[in-house]
């Protein structure tokens, strides 16, 4: 039997597992308790520092770990990878009180499926797991419309070779579309959409789905009309 993505899994038991990694324990305690009202998702473990949630997330393997940015013993992005080691499946929402645009890219760049604001509201929150566990990548609104206002594309016209599979793939990417929703719409397995998203990425240059819908947005592929860029890792 051919083995199920994270989201089908995630489907099939009807509970998101979570780890908490947070530092102050008022914040641990109030998003526990936020998060407790939901049926659908559960809290496995928290965790105070990167090795403890190293440790935990072996033991436990959630499907999702919401992790601070500052840490005691480190940064949390830089994190990341360790986390994803001891449970590759994982998928890592960022939770932060700074809206600091290179912790966004830095966080993004190192793995994160997402980025939110500790001012998010209990559903915000929810809604936010629930898109990173369906396959997108969120980031908090304001966050998505700064850093589309700081960077610039690559190239200033479309002559880099893209084909019109391409350029379809490229304009549902900046609408929001997850890879199983692309796949649908183009006719095609998610691994080939997979496949098409990396050719595309070397071709304009960007390393992640938010640089492409920036990218398609800059150059007027897609209008951000949102002011939000969702995305899928």
């Amino acid at each position: 039997m051919q083995d199920l993505n994270l989201q089908e899994k995630v489907s099939l038991t009807q509970q998101v597992r979570i780890i908490v990694i947070e530092d102050h324990s008022l914040v641990r305690d109030g998003i526990c308790q936020l998060l407790d009202r939901y049926s659908d998702l559960k809290i496995v473990a928290t965790a105070n520092s990167l090795s403890e949630a190293v440790e935990l997330t072996a033991l436990t393997r959630p499907d999702i770990a919401l992790l601070d940015i500052r840490l005691p013993d480190g940064v949390g992005y830089l994190g990341i990878s360790q986390i994803q080691k001891a449970n590759p499946d994982i998928r890592v929402l960022m939770v932060s009180a700074f809206n600091d645009l290179a912790y966004v890219q830095e966080s993004l760049k190192s793995g994160a499926s997402g980025y939110l604001l500790k001012t998010a509201t209990g559903d915000e929150l929810y809604d936010a797991i629930k898109t990173v566990i369906s396959g997108a990548t969120v980031l908090d609104s304001s966050l998505a419309m700064a850093l589309a206002l700081n960077v610039h594309p690559k190239f200033e016209n479309l002559s880099v070779g893209l084909t019109e599979k391409e350029l379809s793939i490229l304009k549902a990417l900046g609408n929001g579309l997850s890879n199983k929703q692309i796949s649908d719409q183009i006719h095609v397995s998610v691994r080939t959409v997979e496949g098409y998203l990396s050719d595309l990425f070397d071709k304009i240059g960007v390393r992640s789905r938010t640089r492409a819908a920036i990218w398609a947005i800059n150059n007027g592929i897609v209008s951000d009309s949102s002011g939000a860029v969702n995305e899928e890792t």
